[in-house]
């Protein structure tokens, strides 16, 4: 939400357009995008076939605003990262989009191991599995929150409709300067 806020309160200031955003907002968009992402995909591939045996599926997908969570935001997250925002993005935004995931990764690999909190995830929980599983989750996860990172840069590269927006520009720019 806090993120949400800031992207419209620039895109007021600059005007709507996406491709005058400042570099810092566009990093704080793609880690945001990334982290939904990597929302998604563990919702799917880890937490549903793991509460599936509980009956947890409709808690994880359709309850309360579990919907919202790990589905459709991710989903309009991703779509509108890599078709409608302007903007391009370097490898080295790779690791800045996956940074939030290590952040988080360690700070409650951490406090589930002083017993502060609890989970809230199956994999989180130090204390219910073996050291070596956990560590294997924490890399397991850190590398699919980069892997994502950088499917989300090859989409926005390969983007048809901004490549089709940046050819007809071509066009018309190349017909002004054969009329001149």
């Amino acid at each position: 939400m806090i993120v949400s806020a800031i992207y419209l309160i620039v895109c007021f200031v600059n005007g709507i357009y996406t491709e005058n955003l400042p570099k810092w907002l566009r990093w704080i968009r793609y880690m945001a995008t990334n982290c939904l992402a990597l929302t998604f995909i563990i919702v799917i591939t880890v937490l549903i076939p793991m509460g599936a045996k509980d009956g947890l599926i409709d808690d994880l997908l359709i309850r309360g605003p579990q919907l919202f969570h790990h589905i459709l935001c991710p989903i309009i997250s991703f779509l509108s990262f890599c078709i409608v925002e302007e903007g391009n993005i370097t490898k080295r935004d790779i690791w800045i989009a996956t940074f939030p995931t290590i952040l988080y990764a360690i700070i409650l690999t951490f406090l589930n191991v002083i017993k502060v909190v609890e989970g809230p995830y199956p994999f989180l929980l130090v204390y219910d599995q073996p050291f070596y599983l956990s560590v294997i989750w924490f890399i397991l996860i850190v590398c699919i929150s980069f892997g994502l990172a950088l499917v989300i840069r090859r989409v926005c590269q390969i983007n048809f409709f901004k490549n089709r927006k940046n050819t007809h520009d071509d066009n018309i720019n190349l017909e002004e300067i054969n009329t001149q």
